[in-house]
């Protein structure tokens, strides 16, 4: 009798331990602050002779993931509300906001507008540093742009699908450091205009893809550790419909 009791109670730790342990990963999943962000339609344009949806996505990336943001811009609706940079701020991540779960129609020529107000410094690798599987120019405040210095990058976005999702598809564009209007390394980049990066892609086929940041922002693990590690920072999703 003891012994079925002993197992009975043991069982029953095991059971709370591992429920304990659910609700704890459960608690830690990211939820993006404005939602999925559906791009926002454009119309329809012609690529290569064929008519395809063209539409825009918004992002930017702060060099703290502390305080909040208005969406108004990055919306697809344009409705005006005000939200977490991220929800677990955190005055020593830098963050990519209002969202990093990105959805676009397959096939589509998607234009991103990119906000960047974060520092930066040397990439580990200067493949990173090109421009890479755009449609188009890259436009950098403006202006028509080949590549960023490799030791002056802010942060890149990294599109590859997932397992079995389009293997030919691959995306990369770097950003340029804000280090202020005196690029001055002491400034403070989130109260400084931002770099704005301007590109287009044409998406892949149906299916889901990740995104992430090459640019090692993190500690540790040669800049890959800390917040590079720890998703919905400098990482997420794009959801190709």
């Amino acid at each position: 009798m003891k012994r079925a009791l002993a197992v009975i109670v043991t069982v029953l730790i095991g059971v709370g331990v591992i429920t304990a342990v659910g609700v704890g990963f459960r608690s830690q999943k990211y939820q993006a602050p404005d939602g999925r962000l559906v791009a926002k339609s454009l119309g329809t344009v012609v690529v290569n002779g064929k008519s395809v949806p063209h539409v825009e996505i918004q992002m930017a990336t702060w060099p703290d993931s502390t305080g909040t943001m208005q969406t108004a811009a990055f919306s697809s609706t344009g409705t005006s509300k005000t939200v977490p940079i991220h929800p677990s701020g955190n005055p020593g991540w830098p963050a990519y906001a209002p969202s990093n779960d990105f959805q676009v129609p397959a096939g589509a020529l998607v234009t991103v507008k990119w906000d960047q107000y974060d520092s930066g410094e040397a990439l580990n690798n200067n493949y990173f540093a090109t421009p890479r599987g755009i449609y188009g120019p890259l436009l950098v405040n403006g202006k028509v742009t080949t590549m960023i210095p490799e030791d002056g990058v802010g942060h890149t976005f990294t599109v590859r699908g997932e397992p079995g999702v389009d293997s030919g598809f691959f995306l990369n564009v770097a950003s340029p450091a804000n280090h202020g209007n005196n690029d001055d390394p002491n400034d403070n980049p989130k109260e400084t205009p931002a770099q704005t990066v301007e590109f287009s892609f044409i998406a892949g086929t149906k299916g889901l893809y990740a995104w992430n940041c090459e640019f090692p922002c993190g500690s540790g693990i040669g800049g890959f550790g800390a917040v590079m590690s720890a998703y919905g920072f400098m990482s997420g999703y794009l959801y190709v419909v």
